[in-house]
């Protein structure tokens, strides 16, 4: 049984794995009468991680004209399901499970999170930004501008100064992506959805716990005068 360490979405992170089973492919090409050949493989391994024992599938691809500076094919790994940089909330299940009026919000996060999956910075970036824009809209109604919207949200006490603060670069980073070709890291894109999924969580999910532990709570009783 070989075990190899890769990445694992239920853990977030790399882990030791069992190879289940594994598939190798060769392949060349011969270009100007044979003088020139380019040659390469593929390695398909079935995976199963040894602590939370999720299965995927490991894809491994190398080509003789990629390589090293010491001249070593360099080997490029995808996996099946893609690999995710971030877990999602552990609130969203709830959060989509009871508020079906506000199913937009948790149907924008999870596309977000699949264009994370895929590597595309820009995609997600310009989700984040139509996030931040339909909550705003859902709990104040469209006031015209983003620049409206957010100042309306701020004073009627959805956020903070201080929140507010840290939203526009949310929003001029969204805008960026779309009209000036601006191409965030994966790591700014993920700071990006930790400010709004904060923001999310207060106004629908923590709110929504609150009240729900203040109907527990016994009435007090008039004192006797």
């Amino acid at each position: 049984m070989d075990i190899i360490k890769a990445h694992c979405n239920k853990c977030c992170g790399t882990r030791r794995h069992e190879v289940l089973h594994k598939e190798k492919t060769d392949w060349s090409e011969a270009y100007e009468d044979g003088q020139f050949t380019i040659y390469g493989g593929y390695t398909y391994s079935m995976i199963k991680c040894c602590g939370c024992e999720n299965i995927a599938l490991k894809h491994d691809s190398w080509c003789s004209e990629e390589t090293d500076i010491n001249g070593s094919p360099l080997t490029s790994t995808i996996y099946f399901p893609p690999a995710t940089y971030r877990e999602k909330p552990r609130w969203l299940s709830e959060f989509l499970f009871l508020s079906l009026k506000h199913s937009f919000v948790g149907e924008l996060i999870t596309e977000i999170y699949i264009a994370l999956q895929n590597n595309s910075s820009r995609l997600a970036v310009m989700g984040v930004r139509s996030l931040i824009e339909q909550v705003m809209i859902d709990k104040i109604g469209d006031k015209g501008t983003f620049k409206n919207n957010l100042d309306e949200f701020e004073r009627r006490g959805f956020i903070s100064k201080t929140q507010k603060e840290i939203l526009e670069p949310v929003l001029d980073a969204g805008h960026a992506a779309i009209h000036r070709n601006y191409k965030p890291s994966m790591k700014d894109v993920v700071s990006l959805i930790d400010i709004v999924e904060n923001i999310i969580e207060s106004l629908y999910v923590n709110s929504r716990r609150a009240l729900n532990i203040k109907k527990k709570i016994p009435l007090r009783q008039q004192e006797h005068k």
